[in-house]
């Protein structure tokens, strides 16, 4: 996201940081917002009882989390409380839950994607507000796709890694492994191996352009 910032200047790069703005906004809300919808579906009444079962920005955002987000690439919401014991159905609640966010964000950037064809394609960009609606579909487009593959990784404390761990013994080598270093292996994954994790969101990005520009 950042190295798209680097192509605006002037007046240009203050809408560019909106359009950011709105797409953290939305996107992060959404993500975490799902979490606690498909919980609650599933039996689990604990985020809605926090006031985590709503869209409104302000219960999911997490300031230093935003800032990072916004100025440094790298960032985070404030995670959803979940209480897998009252899950009707462990398993299943702890899956379905753990993948919310995730399929939230690449539906974000499936609909988004379409957006952004259409007007790359109809739409001379000519005006600020145009400007603006193009940037925050592009935004959407790619921050989802981020979100998506980023939060796949079976890595402590990401979605993908509760997914994986619904499926294994609480006390295996993994888990235990992973709960006590994953935040360095995280780390050493973002150091090391961004050129993976770039060409995996290119995968997710490029087919849904495909997909929309053969459509429209």
């Amino acid at each position: 996201m950042l190295s798209l910032m680097r192509s605006f200047t002037g007046f240009e790069l203050i809408l560019a940081c909106i359009a950011l703005l709105i797409t953290l906004v939305v996107s992060l809300s959404a993500h975490e917002y799902a979490h606690a919808f498909v919980a609650n579906l599933n039996g689990d009444d604990t985020a809605k009882k926090a006031g985590r079962l709503t869209l409104n920005p302000l219960a999911h955002l997490e300031p230093f989390g935003f800032f990072a987000a916004m100025f440094f690439g790298f960032g985070w919401a404030k995670p959803v409380p979940i209480n897998s014991m009252k899950f009707r159905k462990y398993k299943k609640g702890m899956a379905w839950v753990s993948v919310a966010g995730v399929l939230v964000n690449l539906t974000l950037a499936f609909i988004f994607g379409a957006v952004y064809v259409v007007l790359f394609k109809f739409t001379l960009i000519s005006n600020n507000f145009l400007f603006l609606i193009y940037h925050i579909a592009e935004f959407m487009l790619v921050l989802n796709s981020c979100l998506f593959i980023f939060n796949l990784l079976p890595i402590y404390p990401l979605d993908g890694f509760n997914f994986v761990t619904t499926f294994l013994k609480y006390d295996n080598q993994y888990t235990l492994f992973m709960k006590k270093y994953g935040h360095f292996v995280l780390l050493g994954v973002l150091l090391f191996l961004s050129p993976v994790i770039l060409s995996l969101i290119d995968a997710v990005i490029s087919p849904i352009l495909m997909f929309w520009s053969w459509i429209i």
